[in-house]
């Protein structure tokens, strides 16, 4: 019910070319309703350029969406569609590298040295070979981990990959001048003319510092409230300030603390804590504010799978991620708690039987009223975070903002846990969030694997 795509013995991500599962922008635009009901505000779609994987990740050219998804007039009618149901729309854009079949990479190798496009890659040898078989194409051109359908892009024309990527003075640099315009142009056409309202960057950490400082004054010179995003699997404080990202996807503060502690029961409520903080302390406030909280992505084992098939942990996960401080990301699927192994087997086609199924119906009712609450509590988007208690499995906090007040307390263990509260919060109570009862914090217990948020009186 839930097929896994075919993979050939090619190149990292790589899946048969031919064969498709469907899915393109009208399909998504009939279920715009659907998703703005489930409280969605914001669509990150992995690459639409036009290439010729399934994954994007090669694009042929930047200023095309690819035909399987359809065309760029039905791109546009598709964001002025998400734009009144007040749903925005996130760009995947690949800048480290192009595919082989990209117009710029092709011209290139017809020509040789003859093609306006040449320098825009950093071929080693010439001319390149008309057999394959025994060459490696990092030996003739640098390109994405030795991947010879991913050519690097060339940024740095006195430089070569992959010094230039630390460089942060671009004083120092031989700009490629012809490529920064093209790449200019990209960047104004899908923020600017086609209205989109912000990017994640992929492999940001293999393009030049200076090259994201010079990006970022095109995207807020176009749309000053466009969000940026990088994907940086570590520490991303380099990489995060007003001149760069607004943010990173978060791996090392967010999902891998999370699937660790409340996903797998491992370590304790004050490690947790902990690793949880020292996100928060190492970037600016306003980072951490729209910090891109995610449990799993195209890249990783889908989180239900890493927990054994539990969904209550995979329930107990999404009310911390709700709650906490940052923007909630959901991977689609994971709302109906859809399995998932190893890439490609995380990117099955969507389970559209889903509501066949009670325990998904459970699960993505309470994301959605998660998601409403969120909305409707501004405490939850913007107010402050305290820890009250960390003790054992249980993790108690507080979101609080101009006299609103959000308790959430979390029991990661196979056991019942305890909350001890200090006065006055012992003695106090509130409406749970989820189900609107009325809870009593005096004596307060959580079962196994299971968490409650209060709205304090």
């Amino acid at each position: 019910s839930e097929p896994m795509p075919e993979r050939t013995g090619g190149p990292l991500f790589h899946v048969v070319w031919d064969r498709r599962y469907g899915g393109d922008l009208q399909g998504v635009e009939e279920k715009l309703d659907e998703l703005a009901e489930l409280g969605v505000t914001a669509i990150y779609f992995n690459p639409l350029f036009e290439a010729k994987s399934n994954h994007k990740y090669d694009c042929a050219d930047y200023m095309k969406i690819d035909p399987h998804f359809g065309t760029n007039e039905e791109f546009k009618a598709f964001v002025d569609d998400a734009h009144a149901r007040g749903i925005r729309i996130i760009l995947d854009i690949v800048y480290n590298h192009c595919g082989n079949a990209h117009w710029a990479f092709t011209d290139a190798v017809a020509k040789g040295q003859e093609s306006d496009t040449y320098d825009w890659f950093e071929f080693k040898r010439w001319p390149l070979p008309t057999d394959w078989r025994n060459e490696k194409p990092e030996d003739y051109y640098a390109c994405w981990w030795g991947f010879g359908d991913l050519p690097d892009l060339n940024f740095d024309l006195g430089r070569r990959a992959p010094e230039e990527s630390n460089v942060r003075d671009k004083s120092t640099v031989r700009v490629n001048e012809p490529l920064m315009a093209h790449l200019k142009e990209v960047t104004e056409y899908w923020i600017g003319t086609m209205d989109c309202d912000g990017v994640r960057l992929d492999v940001a950490n293999e393009v030049p510092f200076w090259f994201w400082v010079d990006f970022n004054n095109w995207v807020k010179t176009v749309k000053p409230d466009a969000y940026i995003v990088g994907e940086i699997w570590g520490n991303a404080s380099d990489w995060i300030g007003p001149t760069l990202f607004d943010a990173t996807m978060n791996y090392a503060f967010f999902r891998d603390p999370v699937l660790k502690f409340l996903g797998q029961g491992r370590g304790t409520a004050r490690e947790f804590d902990r690793s949880l903080a020292a996100g928060r302390n190492a970037y600016p406030s306003q980072s951490v504010a729209v910090m891109m909280n995610l449990l799993g992505s195209h890249d990783t084992v889908r989180f239900r799978e890493q927990v054994g098939g539990d969904l209550n942990k995979v329930k107990l996960a999404m009310l911390f991620g709700m709650t906490y401080v940052g923007a909630p990301h959901i991977y689609y699927g994971d709302e109906i708690g859809m399995l998932g192994g190893k890439d490609p087997d995380c990117r099955r086609p969507f389970r559209w039987n889903w509501e066949e199924d009670p325990e998904r119906v459970e699960l993505h009712g309470l994301i959605r009223t998660l998601a409403r609450a969120r909305a409707e509590h501004t405490s939850l988007r913007r107010g402050s975070f305290t820890t009250l208690a960390a003790d054992g499995s249980v993790f108690v906090y507080l979101r609080e903002l101009e006299g609103e007040r959000i308790l959430v307390a979390l029991n990661a263990g196979k056991a019942t846990g305890a909350v001890d509260l200090a006065a006055p919060l012992r003695d106090a109570s509130g409406v749970d969030l989820v189900t609107g009862d009325t809870v009593n914090l005096n004596g307060l217990t959580l079962p196994p694997e299971s968490g409650i948020a209060v709205v304090l009186r």
